[in-house]
């Protein structure tokens, strides 16, 4: 006899999933033992979110959907499309990936994932969080059990990692867990004054422009490691980067978390093509490292207006206070 389960509180929709059961096992000949599971902590324990949801025999439920397919469904009419999927398939793996990082060298999200993969177990839980690496793990961790891989999803808030990896420990303690951060790797767009002067005053005057809508940015390309680092080479000294997951550095600091949790959440890159349709000349010429040396000389030049800003100071050391306190819970 088979079993089969419908999860879900009562409600109408779950009632009439319990009488299709009945009336498709009748229509069959099927001896089927129909459990009704209404507790939510038992629904949840099999990964349901939202309800109805039948437990039962795949074998059987795959049986069933392809009688009802019937000859409605020719596999050749596929093989061209799946043949083209498989070989392209073949052709990404047999072309490998980056080559291995060296000591002291960043080292690329896609040899991360790959090495990650060598000591996760088959049943781990894995937990990605980021932008490029999100995008790398989809492809090279691979997940094998329900429930067991967890993401922000692709249109989720970012820095969920660290939290959902803590909650699918608490859950199941005895599994392997799994996160992989953002690495500070997304992609960012920094224009300098002097270079956005020319597209400027282009714009302004001409007829063509008028009615439209123009951003006006550099070419430059930058991820926030490399204008963090950028930084601290122009002031002389060494950065040392503390990669703080952002819904932390919102929860601790509410007032920063719409703009970390928006657009710096996801790489910003921008064409200016549209511009230099009617700009000709416009051309960024200063790099952010240039820039950075700019602005040191300026401010070494006027000593009266080398403040520390005390509030963004106390910023700083309250989330890299609490996130070392979190650190130490774990």
């Amino acid at each position: 006899m088979k079993t089969v389960k419908v999860l879900g509180t009562g409600c109408a929709n779950c009632k009439t999933t319990l009488k299709l059961i009945e009336e498709a096992a009748k229509s069959k000949g099927l001896e089927v033992q129909l459990d009704k599971v209404e507790d939510i902590a038992a629904i949840m324990s099999y990964g349901v979110m939202s309800t109805p949801g039948v437990v039962g025999d795949c074998k059987m439920v795959l049986q069933q959907m392809l009688e009802a397919m019937g000859s409605r469904v020719d596999g050749a009419r596929y093989a061209a499309w799946r043949k083209k999927l498989a070989d392209g398939d073949a052709a990404k793996r047999a072309a490998g990936g980056p080559p291995p990082a060296k000591d002291g060298e960043p080292i690329h999200p896609l040899q991360l994932c790959e090495e990650v993969k060598d000591f996760m177990q088959r049943d781990a839980i894995r937990v990605v969080d980021g932008q490029e690496i999100l995008n790398y793990g989809r492809h090279s961790m691979p997940t094998f059990a329900p429930g067991h891989r967890l993401n922000s999803g692709p249109f989720g808030t970012m820095g969920v990692g660290l939290p959902f990896g803590l909650g699918a420990k608490v859950a199941k303690p005895d599994a392997q867990v799994i996160v992989v951060h953002g690495d500070g790797e997304t992609l960012w767009t920094l224009t300098h004054a002097r270079d956005f002067a020319p597209g400027f005053v282009g714009l302004m005057g001409n007829p063509a422009a008028i009615g439209e809508t123009f951003h006006i940015t550099s070419d430059f390309v930058y991820t926030w490691n490399q204008i963090h680092r950028m930084i601290a080479d122009g002031l002389g000294v060494e950065a040392k980067l503390v990669h703080v997951p952002s819904e932390v550095i919102a929860n601790v600091l509410p007032p920063r978390g719409p703009g970390l949790l928006g657009d710096k959440a996801h790489c910003l890159l921008f064409d200016n093509t549209k511009l230099k349709r009617l700009v000709p000349d416009f051309a960024p010429r200063i790099p952010f490292q240039e820039g950075v040396r700019m602005s040191v000389a300026w401010y070494e030049a006027h000593p009266e207006k080398k403040v520390s800003d005390q509030a963004i100071e106390a910023e700083v050391e309250t989330v890299l206070k609490g996130w070392r306190a979190m650190m130490e819970r774990v």
